[in-house]
């Protein structure tokens, strides 16, 4: 597996978006032509600020891959790249396309032994980050053509 960091964000680069309290961050767009992607292989595209709180995250696919392929969008931990949640945002979202999909765009099943489950997970309420952690995308087959960005709709908690 590898892991590219393209992020923007963080600490002390908020995009131009940012202004107060309640701010949207933009990846820089990805391209799988420039660097192409393994299964597994991880893209850090954002950085989030400890004491942030992430209301909903879109994935923007600009450039189709042109095959049936995917990615998930999820948390790792800055401090050690460890994943929190490889798909918490987006699950196997296609890059057959150029499209947009919004984390809130939910869907619910009923578990036996959970009662109503939410996918993705972090979709109905939004993830509150109290140590700094990027989002980012993990190839779920190899791409070589498409291109993507994300966007997070934040809160600062601090």
């Amino acid at each position: 597996m590898n892991e590219f960091d393209v992020t923007v964000g963080g600490e002390s680069g908020l995009s131009g978006l940012a202004g107060g309290r309640h701010y949207v961050l933009e990846s820089s767009e990805f391209s799988c032509a420039a660097q192409s992607l393994a299964v597994g292989d991880v893209v850090h595209l954002l950085q989030i600020p400890a004491n942030t709180h992430v209301s909903k995250v879109w994935f923007v696919c600009a450039d189709a891959e042109g095959a049936a392929e995917a990615v998930d969008i999820g948390d790792y931990l800055m401090s050690s790249g460890a994943a929190i949640d490889a798909d918490g945002w987006l699950s196997a979202v296609s890059i057959n396309s150029e499209t947009t999909v919004c984390s809130t765009a939910i869907t619910t099943a009923h578990d036996a032994a959970l009662g109503i489950t939410v996918s993705p997970a972090y979709g109905l309420q939004g993830k509150d980050y109290l140590a700094a952690a990027y989002l980012s995308a993990t190839a779920t087959g190899t791409h070589t053509v498409a291109k993507f960005k994300i966007l997070a709709e934040c809160v600062d908690l601090s």
